[in-house]
């Protein structure tokens, strides 16, 4: 009861418009924090993407590397390897 409550000196929340306001702000910063994980989320999945084709690259020098200095070896000792001098 509000009554009791404003005798006994607490403040007592009922003003319509106050609480319109209240409301009003919470759903603002659920608004702008949803927008804002939203973003996150987008920029984490850019971030994913862009490392695993890094990696994809990287893996892919390390291999022709790889190949390349077999090559050379095997065109070394006198093998013939095509398309290679």
């Amino acid at each position: 009861m509000p009554f009791r409550h404003r005798s006994q000196g607490a403040k007592v929340k009922d003003d319509p418009s106050l609480l319109k306001k209240s409301i009003k702000r919470q759903e603002q910063r659920k608004k702008g924090s949803k927008k804002k994980w939203e973003e996150r989320e987008e920029a984490v999945g850019k971030r994913k993407e862009a490392a695993q084709a890094k990696r994809k690259d990287n893996i892919k020098a390390r291999k022709d590397q790889v190949k390349k200095g077999k090559m050379k070896k095997a065109a070394k000792k006198g093998r013939a390897v095509p398309g290679f001098k």
